[in-house]
């Protein structure tokens, strides 16, 4: 069915120009990409988790734990970069820490606060910057051998209709414009007028954008 879609005209030759080792260079390059991508926020969040370390504080210390946001912390330094509730909260508002938390342990937040707050905030917009860009080569990874397979299919699609001189429907409509784009209305028209009187269109598709 993708073969015969209108919109595919113009992608199936491109497809067709790249050769196995186009793909796979193609995909290499691709992977590389996202890799950078996901290393760089990884490697900042294990930094910042490193540095929260060293001050003494632990994941008892912030609310709800892991839940929290500093299991956010963890999750964007194993390469899950949702961005939950709790650390949206924790860096806009301040909130690191439940009201139950000993005084000593809120006052060594409140002292690592500025910092820290500062530090996840540009994690944050890091994430905000590259994490589209991550799921974009999420999706075009897993969709690449499929259009591989596209051009494969449509070469052995055109050497049958060459073996059995036989086209699609829609090719034809194709093969019309195509003649008639460098073609001026007049001659057009004084072409076709010494042929026909009277012209009967049935309907046009409304999804097709070339009819």
């Amino acid at each position: 069915k993708l073969l015969l879609r209108d919109e595919m005209r113009e992608l199936l030759p491109r497809l067709q120009a790249l050769d196995t080792d186009n793909f796979m260079q193609e995909r290499e390059g691709l992977k590389q990409i996202k890799s950078k991508l996901k290393t760089e926020i990884m490697e900042s969040a294990k930094d910042l988790l490193a540095r929260i370390a060293e001050t003494g504080l632990t994941v008892d210390d912030f609310g709800y734990k892991m839940a929290g946001a500093y299991g956010s912390l963890v999750k964007w330094s194993n390469g899950n970069f949702e961005v939950g509730v709790r650390i949206q909260s924790a860096i806009d508002n301040g909130e690191w820490y439940s009201k139950s938390l000993p005084a000593a342990r809120k006052a060594l937040i409140d002292q690592n606060h500025d910092w820290l707050t500062a530090a996840a905030a540009d994690l944050l917009a890091k994430i905000e910057k590259n994490h589209p860009t991550i799921q974009l080569l999420d999706a075009i990874l897993a969709k690449q051998f499929a259009m591989a397979s596209l051009a494969l299919l449509q070469q052995e699609y055109e050497a049958w209709m060459a073996e059995n001189l036989s086209a699609p429907l829609n090719s034809l409509y194709f093969r019309i414009a195509d003649l008639l784009e460098d073609t001026g209305t007049p001659f057009i028209y004084e072409r076709l007028g010494n042929r026909y009187r009277h012209f009967l269109i049935d309907e046009f598709q409304d999804t097709s954008i070339l009819q």
